[in-house]
């Protein structure tokens, strides 16, 4: 690929940002190595392979990042990390920097000792109590001595905390109380309480504790997301969100203090009704407008199936079963009815949001798999990723499988495993700790998996999860090498792989034009140097080879990879393995998981990472994910020769149509869809599929769901990804015919539709059904059908809205979607010669009124009963034109108030009040009219 050139039409602008660096990797397969990249805005917006070949975009105001030696790499994403307790973090007690119970309990006294009486002292949580001197948490009756005046709460991670005597009056917490479902209230053995919260217990003081100040939460966000910023992470997804705080991550955003890209998950822990998960996706809905924000969205919502490393759900009972860790059970805890779960992330689904569930030990593994295919068979339509195993730690080979054949992804945490490692074998011993978080073995099936630190239980940092996840070093020594991945998969589990899993692909994960300029500097090759890199962290090896006195095999760690014992000496001997012929300094091979063989050859320490000049293709081995992704990737998302046979074989995928209690109805269409071979079979049928949809269901739906078996004749989706579809996700194509014998004659409208989305990233295309037409009629019409359908799939990416290319008579439809099409962009809109009369009408209305404007230009509507839905919507436009000059706020109202259902809305913000049914919006004492839009019939027009 020759150099990237700017975005046409660009070439006389401009960058603001020039890095010229030795290596930049893209990590796309076709972008080979380049040495300059030019920025603009946002976005990455030209490349060179020659040092000073973009000097010609920089300008008086560009800035100039000039570093020879450095490697540039996209940023990292953490797709499984806690940046809420980050930020709480930040003004907390560290007692993380404790090396004994005595050191931790001093730093509480200090605080206690600054602290006005009665106000709360909590600790950070990103510490192990496996680190501590006593390999154990501090007491109630250890606080008690600190301060009993005090409520003090001990975080350590997301499950646990230890709780003071003040805190346990304050919540009325005595060894009588009941925990909650799922949770633990620690008793020692004299049956008084030891302070210990576990799980869905700690809810018990969360719920009491004071709200931390607006100013002080946006702070911690500032100064935490600002700590991830500095390790290389451009994108957290964050996995435990309560839902109030989601205003403290929309403040922080709104204030330009959040300095990464934040996906959030709200979090349902406590809850364990359908009733109660309901609450919150109602709450919810007021987020639902950040869905098409860059920076900070809403994921979806965070289950927990069990509890945390002292009480995973396991298979076998813990080997330490006196530790208190496992509660009343022996084999940890399940946090849910399997039937309530199940209604409970129906509810979810049905409401479209995705869903990350918790499963840490291999029999919780075992029951979210059930319940993932049990809702699975009730939403065949769901698209893979939108069900995520978050950890599958102690997953089996067959659950592996299972999960996979699927279609779920999986988020793994490298970092929770060598932070955690001490602790859980005192739990579950070595042998399952060896197997925690099989990533080879995850690969090799062809999984979606994806790599995050699980902060503040692992300790976040792109290069930490990278050197863990390709050496297994834990605080314990190496665990389980057999499931080590090269650095490259390493890497490819925090770019590419993470943003296919966040369905992000098209703007971030790697480097190219157009992209989102989320990018690195590093100031050596990760893929050549990579142990000697990370140690200059402060972890990882020394880069020297190591043989294990007991076990007699070769290491780069002070650690034995087969024992774990500490080891001495450096070597001069590496393996080879057979199967790969890569260089590899563990007995196991980092590509293929099988066992190596002896060599003499003299090594650099973990030769096998370097890609970037001694192999002939530098993106070989950071394409390794990719590859392995595509062996388990679905028929319906291959290339197809042509839409019809796509969605043929999508059809085929479906496991409802052969479900016998689906109606024969459906299985008839089924066989018809299969039978058929070509386009022109498709139009000689009399059905109507997905390919399009009836006008007046897409006004009167927000949300779609692809092959709704109740919809099937009204489609006009192109089923690029199973699942929910909402309307603002998609690229709307008013695209009318040009004359009376052929919508496109010349295909000029075609090629600017192309335009459009050939510089920007889209997934869905609405393409009006008057463009194409559900049944050919004439020879122009087939023609064009046929060549429009089969040159669509170029144009699937992922976008908003859009209303383009008028009609060549005055439509009252295209008078309406002109209109949202000027409110969508807030006025920076091109005024072709086409659609300037529309504009200008639309211009019109504010000052003369909808309906003389509509009687004077002669607007007509096709099918009377439409006329009424248009001319209210228009002229309730146009009042809120008036009032709401924001476009963004004007949207919000105009999106809330379009459901069928909803008859009245109130924004609290503006004051303004909206009546559908007796079409008045009243707003600080004044009244405006337009024409009602409620109450409605069935299929959503008014009444």
């Amino acid at each position: 690929m020759a150099d990237a050139k700017p975005l046409s039409g660009l070439e006389n602008i401009k960058a603001d940002i020039l890095i010229r660096a030795q290596k930049i990797y893209s990590l796309h397969p076709d972008i080979p190595l380049q040495k300059a990249v030019a920025i603009r805005g946002q976005h990455i917006w030209a490349f060179s392979q020659v040092i000073h070949g973009l000097d010609s975009c920089i300008g008086h105001a560009t800035r100039v990042i000039d570093e020879p030696t450095a490697t540039v790499l996209p940023s990292f994403d953490d797709t499984h990390t806690h940046l809420i307790f980050a930020g709480l973090s930040e003004f907390d007690v560290p007692v993380h920097a404790a090396k004994d119970i005595k050191e931790l309990l001093n730093l509480i006294r200090h605080c206690a000792s600054q602290t006005e009486p009665g106000q709360w002292i909590t600790t950070t949580a990103d510490w192990q109590e496996f680190n501590l001197k006593e390999h154990r948490f501090p007491t109630l009756q250890e606080l008690d001595e600190v301060s009993n005046i005090h409520p003090i709460v001990v975080r350590r991670g997301g499950h646990n905390i230890v709780i003071n005597s003040c805190a346990a009056a304050l919540a009325n917490i005595t060894p009588a109380t009941q925990p909650p479902l799922g949770g633990i209230i620690g008793i020692n053995r004299e049956g008084k309480l030891n302070g210990l919260l576990q799980d869905s217990a700690t809810k018990l003081i969360e719920c009491i504790r004071p709200p931390v100040s607006l100013e002080r939460r946006v702070s911690g966000l500032d100064r935490a997301s600002r700590k991830y910023a500095a390790t290389g992470i451009g994108c957290v997804r964050d996995c435990f969100v309560p839902v109030a705080d989601l205003a403290y991550l929309k403040a922080a955003h709104d204030a330009g203090r959040l300095n990464v890209r934040v996906r959030a998950l709200v979090s349902t822990l406590g809850l364990s009704t359908v009733s109660d998960v309901d609450q919150i996706l109602s709450e919810m809905e007021q987020w639902r407008h950040l869905q098409t924000d860059p920076w900070f969205s809403i994921w979806g919502v965070k289950f927990m199936i069990d509890g945390g490393i002292e009480a995973g759900a396991t298979e076998e009972p813990y080997v330490n079963q006196n530790c208190g860790c496992a509660g009343h059970e022996a084999c940890g805890r399940l946090l849910w009815d399997t039937e309530e779960l199940v209604e409970a992330m129906d509810a979810v689904i049905r409401r479209g949001w995705r869903i990350g569930t918790h499963a840490y030990g291999d029999r919780a593994v075992r029951r979210l798999l059930d319940v993932y295919e049990v809702l699975l068979r009730r939403h065949p339509h769901l698209s893979n990723g939108t069900l995520v195993m978050e950890h599958g730690g102690l997953a089996t080979p067959a659950q592996q499988a299972r999960a996979v054949a699927l279609g779920i992804a999986i988020t793994i945490q490298q970092p929770l495993l060598h932070d955690i490692a001490g602790v859980q074998e005192t739990y579950w011993g070595v042998e399952r700790v060896n197997r925690l978080f099989p990533a080879r073995q995850w690969l090799n099936l062809g999984a979606d998996i994806s790599g995050g630190s699980d902060y503040p239980v692992g300790m976040f940092g792109a290069m930490r999860s990278i050197w863990g996840m390709s050496t297994r070093q834990t605080v314990a020594g190496v665990r389980g090498p057999e499931h080590a991945i090269s650095v490259s998969e390493s890497i490819a589990l925090h770019t590419t792989a993470a943003a296919k899993m966040l369905k992000e692909s098209e703007t971030r994960g790697s480097l190219r034009v157009g992209s989102f300029a989320d990018l690195t500097l590093w100031s050596k090759d990760p893929f050549e140097v990579a142990e000697r890199f990370y140690g200059s962290f402060g972890f990882g090896g020394s880069g020297d080879n190591s043989i294990c006195d007991k076990c007699k095999i070769i290491v780069t760690t002070p650690f034995c990879t087969k024992c774990g014992q500490k080891v001495g000496g450096p070597s001069q001997k590496s393996s080879i393995c057979g199967q790969c012929g890569i260089t590899v300094t563990t007995p196991f091979c980092t590509q293929c998981g099988k066992k190596a063989i002896q060599s003499s050859t003299p090594t650099v320490a973990r030769q096998e990472i370097d890609t970037g000049q001694k192999r002939a293709d530098p993106n070989k081995d950071r394409n390794l994910v990719t590859q392995a992704s595509k062996q388990g990737t679905s028929d319906s998302a291959r290339d197809f020769t042509s839409l019809v046979e796509r969605s043929i074989v999508a059809w085929n995928s479906l496991t409802y149509a052969d479900d016998p209690d689906v109606t024969g109805s459906v299985s008839r269409l089924s066989t018809a869809l299969r039978s058929f071979d070509s386009i022109d079979d498709l139009f000689r049928s009399r059905i109507m599929f997905w390919f399009f949809q009836r006008r007046e269901s897409f006004m009167t739906q927000t949300q779609f769901i692809k092959w709704d078996v109740n919809r099937l004749d009204e489609y006009v989706l192109l089923p690029m990804d199973e699942g929910y579809v909402n309307k603002k996700d998609c690229f709307y194509v008013s695209h009318f015919w040009r004359t009376r014998e052929a919508p496109d004659p010349r295909d000029e409208d075609f090629k600017l539709v192309h335009q459009d989305l050939s510089t920007q990233q889209w997934t869905y295309v609405w393409t009006d059904w008057t463009c194409l037409p559900q049944g050919a009629r004439t020879p122009a019409e087939r023609e064009y059908t046929n060549r429009m359908l089969m040159r669509t799939p170029v144009l699937m990416r992922e976008c908003g809205f859009e209303w383009r290319y008028p009609d060549f008579q005055p439509r009252l439809w295209i008078l309406v979607e002109v209109a949202q099409y000027m409110l969508n962009i807030a006025g920076n809109y091109a005024v072709t010669a086409d659609i300037k009369p529309y504009i200008d009408d639309v211009q019109a209305m504010k000052t003369e009124g909808v309906q003389q404007v509509i009687t004077r230009r002669g607007y007509n509507c096709s099918v009377s009963r439409e006329y009424r839905l248009l001319v209210g919507w228009l002229e309730l436009l146009v009042i809120l034109s008036k009032l709401v000059p924001d476009i963004p706020m004007k949207k919000f109202i105009l999106d809330a108030l379009e459901p069928p259902h909803v008859g009245s809305f109130e924004h609290v913000d503006t004051g303004i009040e909206v009546n559908k049914s007796t079409g008045i919006v009243s707003y600080q004492g004044a009244v405006y009219r337009f024409a009602p839009l409620y109450p409605v019939d069935a299929d959503g027009f008014p009444k």
